[in-house]
């Protein structure tokens, strides 16, 4: 009852002012207000975005290191590259669907519903990139030789940053989760 109501009263706003009006108090209360759970959605996705590709265009620097055995070196940096293209594409993607958002045109149901709908695309690239990550893990092993000491540091930098991974995860549902409220 009480989430019909808001949305009725939220409904009966749409239209009160003007688009001149409504880009006016915008640009006035951007400067002062704090930034949104949506902004905050948008912005990691697009750095994440901007970090895969980055390091896309770092990958091929592999086929210049001398810890990687030599025949290794392009199975590496073709798995590294195609992680990282599939990771910030998928980024962007997500980054430009929250952008579409509009909370001051759009009704609270369908903010929500999109909201709801970037969540269950954000899983989806989880569910691809996450084994894709386990495979990058395996190949940088095999790439460097699999010996005792390599196995170590990767697998501590996999501890790093799983635990890395998580704290981001858990702040961006809790942004989703602020939307959908």
């Amino acid at each position: 009852m009480e989430n019909e109501k808001i949305q009725e009263i939220w409904n009966s706003t749409n239209g009160l002012l003007s688009d001149n009006e409504m880009s006016e108090f915008m640009s006035r209360t951007r400067l002062t207000r704090r930034i949104t759970a949506l902004e905050k959605l948008q912005r990691q996705y697009r750095k994440f975005s901007i970090i895969g590709f980055v390091m896309a265009g770092i990958s091929p620097f592999w086929l210049h290191s001398t810890i990687v055995i030599h025949d290794r070196r392009i199975i590496l940096v073709a798995v590294m590259a195609c992680y990282f293209i599939t990771a910030a594409i998928m980024d962007l993607i997500l980054c430009r669907k929250i952008g579409e958002i509009d909370v001051l045109t759009m009704p609270v149901g369908k903010v929500a519903s999109l909201a709801r709908a970037c969540r269950r695309f954000h899983h989806r690239c989880m569910a691809v990139l996450i084994p894709f990550a386990i495979i990058i893990v395996g190949t940088i092993i095999y790439a460097l030789g699999a010996n005792v000491y390599i196995i170590a540091g990767v697998s501590s930098g996999l501890i790093i940053g799983v635990g890395i991974g998580l704290n981001v995860y858990f702040r961006m549902m809790r942004s989703y989760r602020d939307i959908e409220e």
